[in-house]
């Protein structure tokens, strides 16, 4: 608070924490925190683990990264706001670079665009909701081609939240490449109704699932677009395409139970796969 502040956390260090803020308040300065790599000779990650919240960014920039290997464990909400959170790679033992969260992310906020990025085969899990655009536009990119043997994997799957909201009071973006496993309970592509952020999210060749519905576009909220491309996969329980929402380019969709309902524009690309009947 006031100047410039850095924590680097590696060589299998740990710190523990309760509430973090990474660059905060009006007299804040750009600040990082890395946790990055192994203990020499051992598989022991380093770690920061928060009792607490995590915040990212306020009046000046703010990042955190978490590299090689290393882990960040936060028992309450993150919220990144005027800044960055980027989990990437893995280390040479095959362990990923991962981030877990008991409660729920909110990326967007004054200033520059807030970012959540999880690349080279990185792992994720949100147990809350994860909120793109609610205070500013938010946006996750998801990149994993380098490193095709294993995803970069991101789960919201709570059985009691598992929201994935691209889209709030400002727009919201989600993209990732043929490296990417997006896997969310629920799907809403554009602001909720009474709000006016507009959701984007683009499948360039990965994979985005969602275990109930996809809804792309809100009746009363902000628009919707799903843009897929090289072979992309999306597969949901159902999908449903508002008058205000639209599925470009080309790729699979494959809908269950619920199958598809569409009010809105579906490209004549897209292959729909429904499940399969019995004979009678």
């Amino acid at each position: 608070y006031g100047v410039q502040g850095e924590l680097t956390i590696e060589n299998g260090g740990r710190v523990d924490s309760n509430d973090a803020y990474v660059s905060w308040g009006m007299l804040s300065s750009d600040s990082n925190v890395t946790v990055a790599g192994v203990g020499a000779g051992t598989a022991v990650a380093s770690h920061w683990a928060l009792l607490g919240s995590l915040a990212v960014g306020q009046t000046d920039y703010g990042w955190v990264e978490v590299l090689d290997g290393g882990n960040l464990y936060v028992t309450q909400n993150v919220e990144v706001r005027n800044g960055e959170l980027a989990i990437d790679g893995r280390h040479a033992n095959g362990d990923p670079s991962e981030i877990d969260i008991l409660g729920s992310v909110f990326v967007g906020g004054p200033g520059t665009q807030g970012q959540f990025l999880l690349l080279r085969a990185a792992r994720g899990g949100i147990d809350g909701d994860l909120v793109l655009g609610r205070d500013g536009p938010g946006y996750l990119e998801m990149l994993g081609a380098s490193v095709i043997a294993q995803p970069t994997q991101l789960d919201v799957v709570d059985p009691s939240a598992g929201l994935c909201a691209i889209g709030r009071a400002f727009d919201g973006t989600v993209s990732l490449d043929d490296g990417g496993l997006f896997r969310c309970r629920t799907i809403e592509v554009g602001g909720a109704p009474g709000t006016t952020g507009n959701g984007t999210l683009t499948v360039d060749g990965g994979m985005v699932r969602a275990l109930d519905i996809l809804t792309v576009g809100q009746v009363g909220g902000g628009a919707g677009l799903v843009t897929m491309m090289n072979n992309a996969l999306v597969a949901t329980n159902g999908t449903y395409i508002t008058p205000n929402g639209a599925i470009d380019g080309s790729g699979t969709l494959a809908v269950n139970f619920f199958g598809l309902l569409n009010e809105g524009t579906l490209s004549p690309a897209i292959n729909v796969l429904y499940p399969l009947t019995e004979d009678p």
